[in-house]
């Protein structure tokens, strides 16, 4: 078995850099080198320094991609390293994981080969309940319709998801988002080729983002940052999230 952690990355303005130089290491220590990252577009010159500082591997592209190219390319690569189940999640949240559930992360390294289809990791009530009411709120109406569907409790929009080689390959075939509605439609491909859909609970997944602003917390203070992080812009992108989701499954 060869299991592989597939992330993509975008970075422009070098807020993962550091951590990628405090967690890299962890990170590659619990997937054993394991590990394959699809970078974006105008990524800063300093993430992709750290990230060969802690000998992970990683593919940049020196033209613009759609969010759903940067997630096929990450699958992609994850199938050229002979990965018989690959576990996907968003480089940020991989970082974090790492750093403050690294035992739970060695555990679902373990799991995710013993799993045949689809995987959905499901944030712990406390782990959702960490983040935001702009993101809350949107997600909640998200996960409602793929339960629906589904008939279980799924966290499609938890942004980690495991896929054995095979639904890793179909995804590869069929996968045409190149939007929000990706995670959505990871889903709808798996559900598409009656894979079985399972779910793992986790406290990994807890809300990342404020790792990446702890200058300007530190210098405007928690409130005042979340007040600002919750704008009218960021309200508009998560409407967007939702309908894109929600298009690709009803």
């Amino acid at each position: 078995m060869n299991r592989v952690l597939v992330s993509p990355l975008y970075d422009p303005d070098a807020r993962l850099a550091q951590q990628v130089l405090n967690n890299g290491d962890k990170l590659f220590k619990i997937y054993a080198g394991n590990i394959f990252v699809s970078i974006s577009h105008k990524t800063s010159e300093e993430t992709e320094r750290a990230l060969e500082k802690v000998k992970i591997p990683f593919i940049t592209s020196a033209h613009q991609i759609s969010l759903g190219e940067n997630y096929r390319r990450a699958i992609a690569g994850g199938l050229k390293l002979q990965a018989s189940h690959i576990h996907l999640v968003d480089f940020d949240r991989a970082l974090h994981w790492a750093q403050r559930y690294p035992d739970e992360l060695r555990r679902i390294d373990k799991e995710v080969e013993k799993i045949k289809g689809f995987i959905s990791f499901v944030r712990t009530r406390r782990a959702f309940e960490s983040h935001p009411l702009i993101q809350r709120t949107t997600e909640t109406a998200v996960n409602a319709i793929a339960t629906e569907i589904v008939g279980m409790d799924v966290d499609i929009m938890s942004g980690s998801f495991g896929f054995d080689r095979k639904l890793a390959e179909e995804i590869m075939r069929d996968s045409r988002r190149n939007d929000f509605g990706i995670y959505a439609e990871f889903l709808t491909i798996a559900l598409k080729h009656k894979k079985k859909i399972n779910v793992i609970e986790v406290e990994g997944l807890e809300w990342e983002t404020p790792d990446q602003f702890q200058d300007k917390i530190e210098k405007e203070g928690y409130s005042a940052w979340l007040e600002e992080f919750e704008s009218l812009p960021e309200w508009k992108k998560r409407i967007r999230l939702m309908e894109e989701s929600a298009e690709v499954m009803i």
